[in-house]
């Protein structure tokens, strides 16, 4: 997608990838992606990712590789569905999904005891509902927590 922008936009993007070494943190937010790059999964220092603001329509199961992450942010996008391996993030403290079009979040997101700030504001949710997510972070991941327990009864 960025070979597809230009000489500007690819060193663009290979400075920004440069310069996360050091900081730890790669903003890559509104540069025109479509999908999750796949070298990024190569980048395990990272502690900061921010997507936010692409065409991404479906994140790889490869992000869960990144498993220093602290903070990621894939707001406004087009991401339909969340990877269960996300959970496998268990440094996450903050996690933004706010402004795509996701009906429902794995219940094994109830796992992320760190997780202190889930954001999924402007999606069309039904598990957890509206109703749960206006109540916060605390209450999505007790909803979730329910939901693995029943289904862990069975």
């Amino acid at each position: 997608e960025i070979v597809m922008k230009g000489t500007t936009a690819i060193m663009d993007y290979l400075r920004k990838v440069a310069k996360s070494k050091q900081s730890r943190a790669l903003d890559l937010s509104c540069v025109g992606l479509w999908s999750f790059p796949p070298e990024l999964a190569r980048l395990k220092y990272l502690t900061v990712l921010s997507l936010t603001g692409n065409s991404i329509a479906e994140l790889s199961p490869d992000v869960a590789l990144l498993t220093s992450l602290v903070e990621l942010s894939i707001a406004d996008n087009n991401l339909k569905q969340v990877p269960v391996e996300l959970c496998q993030l268990t440094n996450l403290t903050d996690l933004s999904l706010i402004d795509n079009e996701l009906s429902s979040i794995p219940p094994e997101f109830g796992h992320l005891k760190l997780l202190k700030s889930l954001h999924l504001d402007n999606n069309d949710l039904k598990t957890p509902p509206q109703e749960v997510v206006m109540k916060g972070t605390s209450e999505v991941l007790a909803y979730l927590r329910r939901i693995m327990a029943a289904r862990d009864s069975r």
